[in-house]
């Protein structure tokens, strides 16, 4: 699979909910797979997170980018304590590859099993759900 270079998106309309759309998004830049991971950050930190994304109660585009900024240059602004330091690990990841990279699910997949464990959640178990 070949990516094209990014190039940012002079003229479209923003795509996806604020609270869970990638940087790349809020700065009108094309969407690539790493954008797919931070999305996923977002939906973990917003279901983790007790006190909620520090931007749930804004709808400011620009703002709300601003904060997800911040939130990668600090991941303990999303995933605060030592239990979710796998999860500020995959964002450190994830914000360390371009547009064009490769990601390494399976690393993010451990990042995950880990936590599972030490939290002593069964990620085999049926979803409450199911």
């Amino acid at each position: 699979l070949l990516l094209k270079s990014t190039r940012t998106i002079a003229s479209t309309r923003f795509l996806g909910t604020v609270r869970y759309a990638p940087r790349s998004m809020h700065r009108g830049e094309e969407y690539g797979r790493k954008d797919d991971c931070e999305s996923w950050i977002f939906m973990l930190g917003d279901m983790m997170n007790k006190a909620k994304l520090p931007w749930h109660f804004k709808s400011d585009v620009g703002d709300v980018g601003e904060m997800k900024e911040a939130a990668f240059a600090d991941p303990t602004r999303l995933f605060p304590g030592p239990e979710l330091s796998r999860l500020r690990t995959a964002m450190e990841y994830i914000n360390g590859k371009k547009y064009k990279d490769r990601l390494d699910y399976d690393y993010l997949a451990e990042m995950v099993r880990r936590l599972g464990k030490k939290r002593r959640c069964s990620l085999a178990a049926p979803f409450d759900w199911s």
